[in-house]
């Protein structure tokens, strides 16, 4: 649950997590040799700067679960994170066939349309970054969702010019 932990810290106005290292690892001489912190617990993966953690991957997926954590306070771990990104890339990829098949490809039968948003589904990263769902699947999925999320709007922008379309793809 490492956005989570991320979240939390933005929506108390802080970039560093909550989360306290263990005072043995502060007394290292060097904290970056695996055999000198041997037994000691760590967060992994994660930066620890004057006695403080830090999460280096993209902080986007935090910043929307802080508004979540407005009004759910349970822990969210990084898989429904995760899912929920999946679930956003294919909404606007699908989105996307559509809107192109409408304006230049009217000719192409539904069931060709049909067939290759499933392709589009199943060829993407989505089904394996399913499978695990941890922060790396979670920044990874995050970004492709603003990517595709921000062509579909830019996409539509230029089919039916709106300035409200444009912000979209520039958020």
């Amino acid at each position: 649950s490492y956005y989570d932990l991320l979240a939390t810290a933005f929506s108390q106005g802080h970039i560093a997590l909550e989360l306290k290292p263990d005072p043995a690892l502060l007394t290292l001489e060097n904290l970056y040799e695996p055999g000198s912190r041997e037994g000691i617990p760590m967060l992994w993966d994660a930066t620890l700067y004057k006695g403080k953690y830090y999460l280096y991957w993209g902080p986007a997926p935090a910043l929307f679960l802080a508004i979540v954590k407005l009004f759910y306070e349970q822990p969210i771990g990084d898989k429904a994170i995760t899912l929920v990104f999946a679930a956003g890339t294919f909404l606007f990829t699908t989105l996307l066939i559509l809107e192109l098949w409408k304006k230049y490809y009217l000719e192409i039968p539904r069931w060709a349309v049909l067939a290759g948003i499933a392709f589009a589904g199943l060829v993407n990263p989505i089904l394996y970054i399913l499978i695990e769902g941890r922060i790396y699947e979670a920044a990874i999925i995050g970004g492709q969702f603003f990517l595709i999320g921000g062509l579909y709007w830019l996409v539509t922008a230029f089919i039916r010019p709106s300035s409200l379309r444009l912000f979209l793809a520039g958020l």
